[in-house]
């Protein structure tokens, strides 16, 4: 027994190698192991049920349990521990509700709780996700309730106990909501208080910090603890550190729970009184206070400067100045990140938090949500017009109401732009990435502190609205100062809600998120006129909402002008100094009543397959369910981009734009003059409208197939149907224009007929391409969403013919094609935008498992990326991505990829800046912006990279597939593979659902874009 202790308890240096150790197997008359007999069998590499079950039977036996636990504790720091660790959390009968018991049955015995609370520590301090499995376990079993008993009995005996408790109860409060409340019924913070009073060093971060979890868990607890005397108690701990050089851990922790405390009124006053606001002047001003520390400080003096004593011991001390003065005095040495951390924080303290417009006057749109109210698209057969009966001259879709209907309700609209936004405007050479000036965002902040400091200065004056809005006086149009730009978005794709001048040659710019939705503020595009030439003028967007954009790593936006084009021909192109994108101080608006109506009617289809909620009480908790998830979503800060610009004309009229744009007007133009340009056109190419919008816009379907031969014979119906189809689709995101750039290029590839490949790829394959499946957000200038608000891309695993009905055609269309006609579907391929990448790269659907098989089969997925790559060097197949994440499970590529039995399922993403490897026209590769040329380019390496998969063996093209095919076997086993058994690799669809492994302990990831470095796959082939 002793060498079994001696073996458990010495420390990790001093233990004797497990196979030197002989330890008796010991049993009981029963017959049965005990703990011991377990631990030696543990410490052979057994089962983990096996300890379990040992201190399960010996239960009330706190020697024999305390030394299984041991040995589980022992075994979780071993090699193999995390093996040990899911087994123990996911043991039948057993592992933490076991350990829950054994705590409460020998609450008293310190010695067996110090080792059941290491264990407990150790068991939610793991890592990884499925440590959250521990505490949710712990809350359910009601653990919390125990916890604060432990710590009330043994806060006086054991300081081990104490930390390993409060660790615990800390870590647990993240999820348990009821456990503030609990604790203050309890006792708990009363212990809590009571160990801090001892002014024992090696306690007082630990309780300090469970108090701190505590508190603001429930309402009624800061009231609470400023009644047992919490404020003078903490207000010493404070006051005792400001002497010293360094302030240590606890202070940081100390004014925190002060914080909670100064938000009561009795809080305040009590903290008032012990001389708070001084204290927490001097704090501020301490040589080692850091970022955060002076952040906490400044949010606590705010509150205290809300109370009237306060207020006055506030202003006597010299008020807001003097906080700026002390702030910026200390942070002068910092740059970057820390600097623009406190100065934002210092605009909050200020009270500049709110956007400066009125929320709640938006532009809505009233969509129809009656399942009645569907919009017939005819027969679904008539969408195959390749199979159709008419052989001769096919004459394309006539453009009947092809017009944009906008729903923006302008007051003053303007026609579509002037400028040509589908110019083949290609720029002398590479626009190279913009490179920030060393201390750039240094300079802006300095430069936004301003507005604090010299407020005298601001002009402040609304120069644009997008419709009438009530405008407070501060932001009187009144005082703007001459000359003023004049701006304006009353066109289609535009988007710019309001401009405010800040300085005569400064604007803040606010713009709309997507109809209907309080969210989605990204894309912009906005015309300005009334600029001086030679004068600099600087733009700032201050509601972007994503974290982080490629505008840091060099983007730009662009611009055309109008002049320019007249005068040189010139068309869109980049333009912008200084430009840095940045968070602000300004808070995301929180969700109205009418956010909650729209996110309820928005969720009707889906209320109505489960069992919709008939009374009062389900009513209220839907409700509720919904509005805790806006308020998550509205969580956070605005981001800015912020850019400098220059115009070279007078009386000019020049767009600006976070990308090229391509409008629905411009589709529509495009469509409508293709027959002039191919004068064969109707030979192997029909134009349909797949479906109407909810705000009646055409969503068009084009079919591109060869109707005839050479010798203008026609094809047999049959001969067509044994054709391969492949499924296109693009700007399911509005916001994504380069989408749009990279289909026009591909369609005029397939339709230019002095091109062999085109007509190759013509006769093999039927084409069937939805340009455009979210027109009506492309029209009002939506980021992501549709006029319903939906996410469309989001919408494909149970469409509404009402809410996305392109969405529902198409997925409708793709399943005709592919069960009831019978045809064999080789590809399926949405195209995006990417707003956080670099390059041209893919996601498919094919995770490669860990030593699994590698067959040519199993890498059929991954050959179209690889053969693209070898087109062109801006595609990038290290950043291309395999992986089916459970947040990405109702997307198209996956949809049909799973649910249709389409293993070609693509999405084709585009850098919204550019890439690593531009090819200039000396032939040196650089970094650049993308062209419109680019993007149609990678459409025409899209289609040279599917050629060889519907060639014939005799052509030269087969062996290329197969050498493909060999590297990437080679690469992904690490050797050459030795035989393969045929060196085209079989491209009938596999069945996914045979072949799926779904890990069902992963989570969910929210990110609005997909990233290739997620590790949260749903499905993926065994091999």
């Amino acid at each position: 027994k002793l060498q079994f202790l001696y073996f458990i308890g010495a420390p990790m240096t001093e233990r004797v190698p497990k196979r030197s150790l002989s330890l008796p197997s010991v049993k009981d008359r029963k017959g049965d192991e005990t703990g011991f007999a377990a631990g030696e069998r543990a410490s052979a590499g057994k089962d983990v049920a096996s300890v379990v079950r040992s201190v399960k039977a010996h239960f009330k036996n706190s020697i024999i349990a305390r030394d299984g636990l041991f040995v589980i504790l022992y075994r979780l720091n071993e090699e193999g521990g995390r093996d040990w660790f899911v087994r123990f959390i996911h043991t039948k009968g057993g592992g933490v509700p076991l350990l829950l018991a054994a705590m409460d049955y020998h609450l008293s015995d310190m010695v067996f709780i110090e080792t059941a609370s290491q264990l407990l520590f150790s068991l939610m301090h793991y890592g990884g996700k499925k440590q959250i499995r521990v505490v949710q376990k712990v809350v359910k079993k009601g653990g919390s309730k125990l916890l604060l008993n432990i710590l009330n009995f043994h806060k006086a005996v054991n300081a081990k106990i104490v930390q390993n408790i409060c660790s615990v109860i800390c870590t647990v409060a993240t999820v348990d909501q009821k456990i503030g409340a609990v604790s203050r019924l309890s006792g708990g913070l009363a212990t809590l208080l009571t160990i801090c009073k001892k002014s024992n060093k090696e306690l007082i971060i630990p309780a300090s910090t469970c108090m701190l979890a505590l508190v603001g868990k429930c309402p009624l607890n800061p009231p609470a603890v400023v009644k047992k005397g919490a404020v003078p108690l903490l207000m010493d701990v404070i006051q005792k550190t400001l002497p010293t050089r360094q302030l240590p851990m606890s202070v940081r922790i100390t004014c925190k729970l002060l914080l909670l405390l100064a938000r009561v009124e009795e809080g305040a006053s009590a903290m008032v009184k012990e001389g708070g606001v001084m204290t927490m002047f001097t704090l501020l001003d301490h040589p080692s206070a850091g970022v955060d520390l002076q952040k906490v400080v400044l949010d606590t003096l705010r509150c205290l400067a809300d109370n009237a004593d306060g207020a006055r011991h506030f202003e006597s001390l010299g008020g807001t100045k003097r906080i700026v003065d002390i702030v910026m005095n200390s942070n002068s040495e910092k740059n970057g990140g820390s600097l623009l951390d406190i100065t934002m924080h210092l605009f909050r303290f200020h009270g500049v938090t709110e956007l400066p417009i009125h929320q709640e006057q938006e532009v809505s749109f009233n969509y129809p949500f009656e399942e009645g109210n569907t919009y017939d698209s005819g027969d679904i057969t008539a969408f195959t017009p390749e199979l159709g009966v008419r052989r001769g001259g096919r004459v394309p879709y006539e453009h009947e109401h092809d017009t944009a209907s906008h729903v923006r309700l302008f007051v003053d609209p303007m026609a579509s732009p002037s400028c040509p936004s589908v110019l083949k405007y290609t720029p002398d050479d590479t626009e190279p990435l913009y490179t920030q000036p060393p201390n750039l965002l240094n300079n802006l902040v300095l430069h936004d502190l301003k507005r604090l400091m010299e407020p005298e200065h601001l002009v402040n004056a609304v120069v644009y609205d997008d419709i009438d809005r009530t405008i407070p006086e501060e932001l009187n149009p009144r005082k703007c100062v001459e000359p003023v730009l004049r701006f304006s978005s009353r066109f289609e794709s535009g988007n710019l809600k309001r401009a405010i001048q800040i300085y005569p040659n400064e604007y803040d710019l606010i713009l709309n998120t997507d109809m209907n939705s309080a969210y989605h503020s990204q894309w912009f595009y906005f015309a300005v006129e009334g600029m001086v030439p030679g004068v600099e003028y600087k733009f700032n967007i201050i509601n972007l909402e994503k974290a982080s954009s490629l505008f840091n790593e060099g983007l730009r936006p662009v611009m055309f002008s109008e002049k320019e084009f007249t005068q040189s021909g010139k068309g869109w192109h980049r333009i912008g100094t200084d430009v840095a994108y940045m968070r602000n101080a300004y808070k995301r608006r929180p969700p109205l009543p009418r956010d909650v109506e729209r996110a309820m009617s928005a969720d009707k289809k889906r209320f109505k397959k489960k069992d919709c909620p008939s009374t009062d009480a389900e009513k209220a908790v839907l409700v509720s369910s919904v509005l805790r998830k806006l308020e998550n979503r509205s969580q956070g800060s605005c981001f800015t981009l912020t850019f400098k610009g220059t115009f070279d004309h007078e009386d000019d009229m020049c767009y600006i734009a976070y990308s090229y744009p391509y409008t629905y007007s411009d589709l529509q133009s495009y469509l409508k003059h293709l027959p002039e340009q191919h004068p064969n056109l109707s030979e192997y190419f029909t134009n349909q409208v797949l479906c109407k919008t909810v705000s009646n816009n055409n969503v068009n379907l084009l079919t591109i197939t060869s109707y005839k031969r050479d010798d203008g014979t026609p094809y047999s119906q049959e001969e067509i149907a044994a054709r391969k189809v492949c499924f296109i689709s693009a700007r399911v995101h509005p916001g994504e224009s380069c989408a749009s750039w990279i289909v026009k290029g591909l369609i005029d590839k397939l339709l230019d007929s002095s091109n062999d490949d085109s007509k190759y790829l013509r006769e093999r394959l039927v084409w069937k391409i939805v340009p455009m499946l979210n027109p009506d957000g492309v029209i009002n200038g939506n980021h992501r969403c549709s006029l319903t608000a939906r996410d469309l891309n989001r919408e494909w695993s149970n469409p509404s013919q009402v809410v996305s009905p392109s969405i529902y055609w198409l997925k409708g269309l793709i399943k005709h094609v592919k069960l009831k006609q019978g045809r064999d579907v080789l590809l399926f391929c949405d195209i995006h935008g990417h707003s956080k990448h670099r390059n041209f790269f893919t996601y498919g659907c094919n995770a490669i498992k860990k030593n699994a098989a590698v067959t040519p089969a199993l890498v059929l997925e991954r050959v179209l990326p690889r053969l693209i790559k070898d087109e062109t060097s801006t595609f990038s197949y290290d950043s291309s991505s395999f992986k089916v994440q459970k947040a990405k499970e109702s997307t198209g590529r996956v949809v049909v990829w799973k649910e249709l039995g389409v293993r070609l399922s693509y999405t084709i993403e585009a850098s919204m800046m550019g890439s690593d490897r531009l090819l200039t026209k000396s032939g040196r590769l650089m970094p650049g912006h993308f062209q419109t040329s680019h993007y149609m380019d990678i459409g025409v390496a899209f289609l040279q990279g599917l050629k060889p998969f519907v060639c014939s063996d005799s052509d030269p093209s087969i062996l290329r597939l197969g050498d493909v095919v060999h590297q990437l076997i080679t690469e992904l086993t690490g050797c050459a593979a030795s035989t393969v058994a045929s060196r085209r690799p079989p491209c009938a669809p596999a069945t996914p659902d045979d072949d799926e492994d779904e890990d069902e302990d992963e989570d969910d990831d929210d990110d609005d874009d997909d990233d290739p470095d997620e590790d949260d796959v749903l499905f993926q082939y065994d091999g």
